[in-house]
């Protein structure tokens, strides 16, 4: 009989205990299989016991199989290439089993195949994508040896699986960040000839947002080589994205690359604006960092002229009408330079008002 745990019936107990669930739940039975695993039999009282797995401190919850029927499952693999896609199709079935079992022998269970699942050295065909690999990167995040050898193995053999789910699952839960740039180009490349024509343009949209995502990481700590490789390649998948070519853009500004930022901030301001604040806003803040470049360079009309296209799109923007005022004084008009710095408090003040009334 195949067992399996429900997270869903988890989680709504949970939803119903303390803030901490765990504060008055009883370890009823342990287990104890490595320095890293430990299998706790928990009660949280009402009637419900729950197994939990242990990681250094971590705690999982999994949905389970046993050993044999997986194998059973993955042994034709013209049907099934791991659990999440036989899951997919056997659910009903499942969930039937669950309620049919007593706590104990779901527990014994868990021990039983969570021993086998180390045995077979952490194959994440064997549990669902999201139980097998948390609990196999607690392992490498804790040095367990085994675990350092295949954690890295088991990401790409899953990613060039072909299953898509499992593809964008490591993409968005960002198991990628564990490669170095080359080698995730790399795997890119191959995974996009793997998937085939009726996913490959989900699959670049998920990888775009991975590489953006990175890249702004990267940026905000600092890091501004590796920003500008993850952007660039971001900007391969979707050249007319305007966040990904103003956060390239700022990138080269902070490292006074003026060319080329002030290449990039025309491209993004060149873009129609779409009928979304986000299109607005973007534009906006293209405006205003080539007007910043600007006032670096001295180049203050050029600066003022970019600012006033910002003010049309966004009058109020408080920060602007202090860069304008940088401007006018820097070419000498301080009248001008004294008006603008007067709107700057006004607005700053009100901004403030309203920060402070909120």
């Amino acid at each position: 009989m195949m067992l399996i745990s429900s997270k869903l019936r988890i989680r709504k107990i949970l939803r119903k205990s303390l803030k901490n669930p765990f504060e008055k739940a009883i370890v009823r039975t342990e287990f104890w299989i490595n320095q890293f695993i430990t299998l706790r039999l928990m009660d949280f009282g009402e009637g419900t016991e729950i197994t939990l797995i242990c990681v250094n401190g971590k705690r999982f919850n999994v949905f389970i199989f046993s050993l044999e029927e997986a194998y059973e499952i993955l042994r034709d693999t013209n049907t099934y290439c791991c659990m999440d896609e036989a899951y997919r199709d056997l659910i009903v079935n499942i969930k039937g089993n669950f309620f049919n079992v007593d706590s104990d022998t779901i527990f014994w269970n868990y021990c039983d195949y969570i021993k086998a699942w180390i045995d077979h050295d952490y194959d994440t065909r064997l549990l669902l994508k999201d139980d097998a690999f948390p609990i196999l990167k607690a392992l490498y995040e804790a040095r367990g040896t085994k675990a350092r050898e295949v954690f890295k193995l088991e990401i790409i053999k899953r990613f060039l699986s072909g299953y898509f789910p499992v593809i964008t699952y490591l993409i968005s839960e960002g198991y990628l960040k564990y490669f170095e740039f080359g080698e995730i180009i790399c795997l890119l490349e191959e995974c996009i000839e793997i998937v085939g024509s009726h996913n490959y343009s989900a699959l670049k949209t998920q990888i775009f947002w991975f590489l953006r995502d990175t890249g702004n990481n990267y940026y905000y700590n600092e890091n501004f080589e590796k920003a500008i490789k993850y952007l660039n390649d971001a900007l391969e998948f979707c050249p007319t994205d305007i966040e990904t070519l103003n956060q390239l853009s700022e990138v080269y500004l902070r490292r006074d690359e003026y060319e080329l930022a002030r290449a990039l901030f025309e491209i993004a301001i060149m873009l129609p604006i779409s009928d979304g604040i986000f299109s607005k806003i973007c534009k906006r803040k293209a405006l205003y960092n080539l007007g910043i470049m600007y006032n670096r360079l001295h180049l203050f009309n050029k600066a003022i002229t970019a600012y006033n296209k910002a003010t049309d799109i966004d009058w109020d923007l408080v920060n602007t009408w202090d860069q304008i005022a940088i401007a006018y004084k820097g070419k000498g008009d301080l009248k001008r330079a004294k008006k603008a710095q007067k709107s700057f408090k006004k607005k700053e003040n009100k901004m403030n008002k309203k920060i402070r009334f909120e």
